[in-house]
Parts: C-alpha cells; sequence; structure tokens
C-alpha cells in the first residue's frame, strides 16, 4: 500500500461509518423538530384538543380562545382559559396584575403548552388579549 492513500474500510468499518451517519441523520433531525416546535408561530388549537391528545402538543407553542376564570386554592389563585365545551387550561407566566382585567371575559391566549403531574396541563403563556386579537 501505498503512502499517498488512506487505509480502506473493511466490511465492519463501513457498517460503523453508515450506522454513525445514521445516528447523526436521526440527532440533526431531532434536535430540528424540536427547535421548529419550539420557535415556530403559535397554532390555533382548541383547549379540547390538548386535553384529547396532550402528548402531541407537548412543548408546541399554541393560542387558544376561552373565558378567563380564577379559581382560589387555599390561598393562591390560579388563573384558567376555560372554552366553550368547559376544558379549561391553567395559565402561568403571565403577572397577576396584567390577568386581572380580563378575567371573566373572552380572551386569546398564546404561549408554549406543558404538562407536569403537580400542575397538571398548562400554558407557559406569553402574550394575552382580546379574543380575535394577536
Amino acid at each position: 500500500m501505498s503512502e499517498n492513500q488512506p487505509p480502506k474500510l473493511s466490511f465492519s468499518g463501513r457498517r460503523l461509518a453508515a450506522g454513525s451517519a445514521v445516528l447523526t441523520i436521526i440527532f440533526l433531525f431531532a434536535v430540528g423538530y424540536r427547535f421548529i416546535r419550539r420557535f415556530a408561530p403559535p397554532q390555533p388549537v382548541q383547549i379540547s384538543a390538548l386535553w384529547q391528545n396532550r402528548k402531541d402538543w407537548m412543548g408546541a407553542r399554541v393560542r387558544c380562545t376561552g373565558t378567563l376564570l380564577v379559581f382560589s386554592r387555599r390561598t393562591a389563585q390560579r388563573y384558567f382559559v376555560l372554552d366553550q365545551d368547559s376544558y379549561r387550561l391553567q395559565i402561568l407566566g403571565i403577572p397577576r396584575k396584567e390577568l386581572e382585567p380580563w378575567v371573566g371575559r373572552k380572551v386569546l391566549v398564546s404561549g408554549r403548552f406543558e404538562f407536569k403531574e403537580n400542575l397538571g396541563m398548562y400554558l407557559l403563556a406569553s402574550r394575552i388579549g382580546p379574543a380575535g386579537g394577536l
């Protein structure tokens, strides 16, 4: 073998190189998919669809319409958007003073949909406004 030529890969070496390439492609696809879901514009979705398919929507940016309500649990107040079918979605991430004026009104809220065992389903909201806005 000449010094200027690289050594030839054996069959197992080619399989290893092909496997590495496939793993790299899968990794890049997964990272790209998560990036797109996290930073894409919010997708309109019914709150009932979030309840029925929460795994499909985890981490996605969404926007929902409903009536903003406040519930007290012990001493803390929790804010929820209630849709026409009585499905509700807890709103986190927006200060209480910004939510208060919207209580009892129909709103459009957008943010990242999440689920945690101790909190349930919630929207880490970035914006709230009148329904038909945003």
